[in-house]
């Protein structure tokens, strides 16, 4: 069974962070992106949920206890790194299909957290890069030491909410279904 999922035209985010995806406002989408967006849609059903992205969809199905073991996310998206569970790119097909643990899953957005992601749109700690924080992870693991990292260059634990929010896929915990509401991620 296949199920796909769209972002919301309205974003969570934005709400959080303003300057969110913001780069992308002059971009055109691909060329047929809407009539590819349609046609799966047609054939396949497809999951839009309100302020979501597709990721935090599939980050909500991924975390799901009653599906555990039993799905596999597939995206080329680093971001689903911080979901548990198993995942397949389709551009690294000879990796196969990988287990993202828990502990594996908090790191990478503890390192989001900190390097920011360009293509997104958020910067993470000034002056903290891949290897910095994977030194500063490596230490230390904790929501501590992400703070700390950011009063070292001069910011505070607010700031460092900013970047953990955005970089942050939706658990299953952290969207209501019925109301259709957000619970932000807390360290």
């Amino acid at each position: 069974k296949i199920e796909i999922s769209f972002s919301s035209p309205k974003n969570l985010r934005k709400t959080v962070l303003p300057t969110y995806k913001y780069h992308r406002k002059a971009s055109r989408k691909p060329l047929a992106f809407h009539e590819v967006k349609k046609y799966v849609n047609d054939v396949y059903g497809s999951t839009t949920l309100p302020w979501l992205e597709g990721d935090d969809v599939l980050g909500i199905w991924g975390t799901d206890p009653k599906h555990k073991g039993e799905q596999v996310i597939v995206t080329i998206d680093k971001d689903l790194l911080t979901i548990p569970g198993l995942h397949y790119n389709p551009t690294k097909p000879d990796n196969g299909v990988i287990e993202i643990d828990e502990g594996t899953a908090e790191y990478n957005h503890l390192y989001q957290t900190l390097t920011g992601d360009s293509v997104d749109g958020y910067k993470g700690c000034p002056g903290i890069g891949p290897v910095t924080a994977n030194r500063i992870l490596k230490r230390d693991c904790s929501w501590g030491a992400v703070v700390q990292a950011y009063e070292e260059a001069g910011l505070d634990e607010d700031s460092a909410l900013v970047q953990a929010r955005v970089a942050r896929i939706l658990h299953k915990d952290e969207y209501n279904m019925t109301k259709k509401e957000v619970r932000l991620w807390e360290p």
